[in-house]
């Protein structure tokens, strides 16, 4: 009897396990899904908001795509500094605050810097009125994620902590 109850045990944890692993797999699946969904709206709202031609793209796109990892980078390398700090802001000695500061001010400086060095970059490769495009291009987007993101959360249901 208790071979038999082990056995049960033993396949109970390896169907559970089947099935988590499974549903891990799909939402991996799914994210990956919405990323290329991302990139593509991404790349037909710059294309159409820029007008670039062929030859413009094939020195812009390079460039943009080597500024967004480099400012992914900067971020992922603030999201470990503030991770260090993981208290709460009430428990931290007055020179953790002060590294918090300066840990935030870094950021923004290293983006801000991130930012106009790719701005500059353009400049030299791109008219400036393709220059400006940029920037409406980055609103525009920005605006339709925001909407999609907005949209989906008035379509979940509402939660409540009962």
């Amino acid at each position: 009897m208790n071979r038999i109850l082990q056995a049960l045990s033993t396949l109970t944890l390896i169907v559970f396990l089947a099935f988590n692993g499974q549903a891990f797999a799909q939402r991996r699946f799914e994210q990956q899904q919405v990323k290329e969904k991302i990139e593509t709206a991404r790349i037909a709202v710059f294309s159409n908001q820029m007008d670039l031609t062929p030859e413009e793209a094939s020195v812009f796109w390079p460039q943009y795509n080597a500024y967004r990892k480099q400012m992914k980078d900067q971020k992922d390398q603030t999201k470990k500094v503030l991770a260090k700090l993981n208290k709460e802001v009430a428990e931290m000695s007055d020179e953790e605050l002060n590294m918090l500061i300066d840990a935030r001010l870094g950021e923004a400086k290293a983006l801000m810097q991130t930012r106009t060095d790719f701005i500059m970059s353009l400049r030299k490769v791109l008219p400036p009125r393709k220059v400006i495009r940029f920037y409406k291009a980055e609103e525009q987007f920005k605006r339709m994620l925001l909407e999609k993101a907005a949209e989906k959360r008035m379509n979940e249901p509402f939660e409540t902590d009962e």
